[in-house]
């Protein structure tokens, strides 16, 4: 189904079971597509055009999503119970694509890459990304953009950031534990009520950067720019963690 055009459709199939799994969607356009629970599980929709689309509680599991625009997209689940494993989203291949304005809701994303994704001004609200709980992979954003990116009470376990780019992000109460964030650029950044316990700063730019009662606990800052005591002394915890001048914090 190259190229196949559904924009503006709305597929449901929350009565009648609607199904893509496994499809070759290439190029194909959902722009303003609204879809609620659809299984596109394994699909290939790379170079798609999804922008503006609306999902509500579809499956995504292991589909390849490379080099598309999914600008202004809305990803979520409606389901209450924040307990609730939802892998639906787990293991996709975002590598390449845009993401600008889009939307994360109350999703588990293990196991997924974005990158060199565009993520400018992306909103990552309640979501998990850990390993794959199947093929235990470590979700990566390495060499991706989050420029002015908002992401709240989400958790980050072994997650892969090197090179990223989160100037101007406002992040809070959220966990980033033993996380890969070597050349990561935070300069301006809003870390507020953060837990970065374990994470592996070294190079890091944090100029400007508001650190705000958050935990910086075995963290690795070596050789971090921009980062000031003034800076450090509004975490709530440095303990075990090096110093940009590789002092280590008893």
């Amino acid at each position: 189904m190259d190229d196949v055009d559904f924009r503006c459709a709305f597929l449901d199939g929350s009565k009648v079971k609607l199904t893509f799994a496994n499809s070759l969607l290439v190029r194909a356009k959902f722009r303003k597509t609204c879809a609620r629970d659809v299984f596109f599980g394994s699909a290939n929709f790379e170079s798609v055009q999804m922008d503006g689309m609306i999902c509500a509680n579809c499956v995504y599991r292991d589909a390849t999503m490379s080099h598309a625009h999914l600008n202004n997209i809305h990803f979520y689940r409606e389901h209450s119970n924040e307990d609730i494993v939802y892998d639906a989203y787990e293991n996709i291949n975002f590598t390449e694509t845009s993401l600008v304005d889009a939307t994360f809701e109350r999703l588990s994303l293990h196991g997924t890459l974005f990158i060199g994704a565009n993520m400018s001004r992306i909103r990552i609200i309640k979501c998990r990304f850990h390993r794959d709980l199947h093929k235990f992979a470590s979700a990566s954003f390495q060499n991706s953009t989050l420029v002015n990116a908002t992401i709240q009470n989400s958790s980050f376990d072994e997650v892969h950031f090197a090179e990223t780019n989160l100037s101007g992000a406002s992040i809070s109460v959220s966990n980033f534990t033993y996380l890969f964030m070597i050349n990561v650029d935070l300069m301006g950044a809003t870390l507020e009520m953060c837990n970065f316990t374990g994470a592996n700063l070294a190079g890091c730019k944090m100029t400007d950067a508001n650190i705000y009662l958050s935990y910086f606990v075995k963290t690795n800052l070596t050789g971090c720019h921009g980062i000031t005591d003034a800076q450090l002394a509004q975490a709530t915890s440095i303990a075990g963690a090096i110093l940009p001048n590789g002092t280590q914090v008893p």
